[in-house]
């Protein structure tokens, strides 16, 4: 029987890489949300530069934006792998993808909120 737990190889984590690169291109590419958060990704970081917000603003900004990049391919990997194995209608797999796409949603709405905490303040100054 062969060992489940294979060498490290430096090939290998380079791989893994491409395949996370490819998961971000097609993200981007067949994604239509994808596309709105990348909108808001820009106009976040214009304008932390804009209005120089300070570190502890950056590291709350650069979190959410993760946050909800994150949320967006898991939602999208949910998504596909729900209709891989359950291509035609079923109730519960209505609901994974529903609960999949909340997660987004609370993400980018969170996101929402430590946008206005780090840029209205500084809007009203």
């Amino acid at each position: 029987m062969k060992n489940s737990v294979s060498r490290f190889s430096w090939k290998a984590r380079l791989q893994s890489f491409r395949y996370a690169f490819a998961g971000i291109y097609r993200l981007m590419i067949k994604e239509h949300n994808a596309r709105i958060h990348l909108v808001a990704t820009i106009l976040a970081i214009v304008a932390g530069i804009w209005l120089h917000i300070g570190l502890s603003g950056w590291l709350a900004v650069v979190i959410a934006i993760g946050m909800v990049w994150a949320a967006e391919a898991l939602n999208s990997a949910i998504e596909a792998l729900t209709d891989m194995v359950s291509p035609e209608y079923n109730i519960q797999a209505k609901y994974v993808k529903d609960f999949a796409a909340a997660t987004v949603l609370i993400t980018a709405i969170t996101a929402v909120v430590i946008a206005c905490l780090v840029f209205i303040p500084r809007l009203m100054a």
